[in-house]
């Protein structure tokens, strides 16, 4: 008892709805504390992706409980690049099943700004939040900004999905995971995932973080 605020995130896995339904449980058990919710955008039980589908019902459960909730639905993130900072530091380039889509992508750090003002703030009970970086890039666009950024050419590849998904299984990714991402890449490639919102600036009253900004601050990583 006595708790106030809750805030639940989790690993992508199978088991993630067993997962958030015994936190739940033990919310509603320790009081009415307000829970924010870290899910994703795009969420909905009618997804052709089982992460945003298993996200999808979550926040349901969650809207349903009783408590006072707040659902934070961002962007995939810049910080996802640096699982190919290998092959753009080795051969510059990277590979992903993504075509010509476009996505707006947003750094973590700005999605823990926003978590941290609902958390310790007031007036956002009932809220659902998209969260995305402050522009819609394409992975060409990306590529030609970390080539900027870094000062040699980087090239972006686009691959089948099937390769995408060998290649998770291949560096050890369970094969759950690996179709799970796989499924969700094709989402986003779909272009279900370009739109931008003003979430960032309105909540923390700042400018979100740039994708030049992101690299700038990894060059290392990269180089």
């Amino acid at each position: 008892m006595g708790v106030e605020r809750a805030f639940f995130v989790s690993a992508v896995d199978r088991r993630y709805v067993a997962w958030f339904g015994n936190f739940l449980t033990a919310a509603q058990r320790s009081g009415s504390p307000h829970v924010v919710k870290f899910s994703g955008m795009g969420a909905g039980i009618g997804s052709p992706s089982e992460i945003l589908r298993q996200h999808g019902e979550t926040d349901e459960a969650l809207a349903d409980s009783g408590l006072p909730y707040t659902i934070l639905r961002p962007n995939s993130f810049y910080q996802n690049m640096l699982w190919s900072a290998g092959t753009i530091k080795d051969h510059g380039a990277f590979y992903l099943p993504m075509g010509n889509a476009r996505q707006s992508l947003v750094d973590v750090r700005d999605i823990a700004a926003v978590a941290v003002e609902v958390l310790t703030g007031t007036g956002h009970e009932g809220k659902t939040y998209v969260i995305t970086g402050p522009e819609s890039l394409s992975y060409h666009e990306v590529a030609n900004k970390l080539s900027a950024v870094l000062g040699r050419s980087i090239r972006y590849v686009d691959v089948p999905p099937e390769v995408a998904f060998d290649s998770m299984l291949k560096a050890g990714m369970p094969q759950w995971n690996a179709r799970a991402v796989t499924e969700l890449y094709g989402v986003f490639a779909a272009g279900e995932a370009a739109g931008t919102t003003a979430t960032v600036e309105r909540i923390t009253g700042r400018t979100p973080i740039s994708f030049d900004q992101f690299v700038r601050d990894h060059a290392a990583a990269f180089s």
